[in-house]
């Protein structure tokens, strides 16, 4: 946790609530007046509206830049050159220094993009999104096309309510499709000590007194990925034929024999699939006037999901069968047995979820926050495990047995998280 401090002037909490609707666009006869979410039977859900939503956002905005996300749910790059320190971000490597694929040699195509990115690098455009977003911008302006590529359009939601408030039983839910932001604007925001502000997607939460007592970040396991099927068993190989004694002069002799084929090799076994990354929001800001009471912070699991298992090879068949010798009709020997199939590969297991980044904007007192501890956090993330590998099938029995086929590799075990983290960023005059 970190705390930062930036001097500015501290106005009421009506005139600031004025100050940030004119921010965001929003007239103030287009701001309700009270919601309390008691009255809705599920909780109050608050995303896009063609989606899941109980209210009528108060806005929509087609967000097409990285830059446009910042100046609408940010903070400003002025604080930080009027002085506020940006101890609290976590910077990813100067763009110059990981070699990455322009758009220019994907022919602008972003899944050729993203095909030719790796994990490495895709993490980092992700970490330079959020500093972007919670930081100084200057310090990650190589990422912004790459980011704009990868994580935009995006399609922000908006709600301006006077006092919302929250109650216990009925949680407030901000949730929007393909984690899209979700942002709150009011002048107050109360809870009951028991009630629950449930965040499942990057989300601004901008009150100017706000008493927030239950904070949770929902999180979500990645699905394990998919078993494979098993190859299939060779066929046999046909049985020998034994030919016919033919009556003949000067002597008889053997017509119409049919040696014994070898048997068809198994087909190899298919390749288990990778589990799912788990899911968390990005980031989460909270800024406002004043935060009353103690926020309690807490985390759902969002580990990575484990590799499905690689398939076994299929046997190989089996030799046809050889004859005995029938009078001048000598032996005929069995066919060879077919190597087996090899196993399939298991899955990579999912990466766990890069932990949600919350910054606590305030002007005032200290925000009493009781942050989810390392200890409880140390499990939550995780990677999955790997697929475990397919074993080769059988070598078909013959005159010469087929060879086993060769078992597979088992997958890579998915990486871990990074941890949540808190940065509070004090305006205070």
């Amino acid at each position: 946790m970190s705390v930062t401090k930036h001097t500015q002037g501290q106005p009421s909490a009506e005139r600031a609530f004025t100050h940030r609707l004119a921010h965001y666009g929003i007239s103030s006869d287009c701001v309700m007046d009270e919601v309390d979410t008691a009255a809705f039977t599920q909780g109050l859900h608050l995303g896009h509206s063609l989606a899941y939503s109980d209210l009528v956002p108060t806005a929509v905005r087609t967000v097409f830049t990285v830059a446009e996300l910042k100046q609408l749910g940010g903070i400003p790059d002025d604080n930080f050159r009027h002085g506020l320190k940006d101890n609290f971000v976590d910077y990813p490597p100067v763009f110059d220094d990981v070699s990455m694929p322009s758009l220019a040699e994907c022919q602008f195509d972003i899944c050729q993009l993203k095909s030719k990115m790796t994990p490495q690098q895709l993490e980092y455009t992700l970490m330079a999104y959020v500093a972007y977003i919670k930081g100084d911008s200057s310090k990650v302006v190589g990422y912004e096309a790459h980011i704009n590529a990868i994580h935009f359009p995006l399609t922000v939601t908006l709600y301006a309510i006077k006092h919302l408030h929250v109650s216990e039983g009925a949680a407030l839910h901000l949730n929007n499709p393909e984690t899209h932001p979700v942002c709150v604007v009011t002048e107050r925001l109360t809870m009951d000590s028991k009630a629950e502000l449930r965040v499942y997607t990057p989300a601004v939460i901008d009150s100017q007194c706000a008493a927030i007592t239950n904070l949770i970040f929902v999180g979500e396991n990645g699905k394990a990925g998919a078993n494979a099927p098993n190859g299939f068993n060779g066929a046999n190989g046909q049985d020998a034929v034994q030919g016919q004694v033919t009556d003949s002069y000067p002597m008889p002799f053997c017509v119409g024999q049919v040696r014994a084929t070898r048997g068809l090799s198994g087909n190899h076994g298919n390749h288990g699939a990778s589990g799912a990354d788990g899911r968390m929001a990005d980031f989460c800001l909270l800024c406002g006037l004043e935060f009353l009471g103690t926020i309690h912070i807490s985390f759902d699991s969002a580990c990575g999901g484990r590799g499905g298992k690689g398939g076994d090879g299929g046997s190989g068949g089996n030799g046809g069968s050889g004859a005995d010798a029938a009078g001048v009709c000598g032996p005929l020997t069995a066919g060879e047995g077919a190597k087996g199939g090899n196993g399939g590969n298991g899955g990579n297991g999912g990466n766990g979820a890069r932990g949600t980044d919350l910054i606590v904007s305030f002007r005032g007192l200290l925000p009493k926050i009781d942050f989810a501890s390392q200890l409880d956090l140390s499990s939550m993330f995780c990677g999955g495990e790997s697929g475990a590998s397919g074993n080769g099938g059988q070598g078909g029995r013959g005159q010469v047995p087929g060879e086993d086929g060769v078992g597979g590799s088992a997958g890579q075990a998915g990486r871990s998280g990074r941890q949540p983290t808190l940065s509070l960023v004090a305006e205070t005059s």
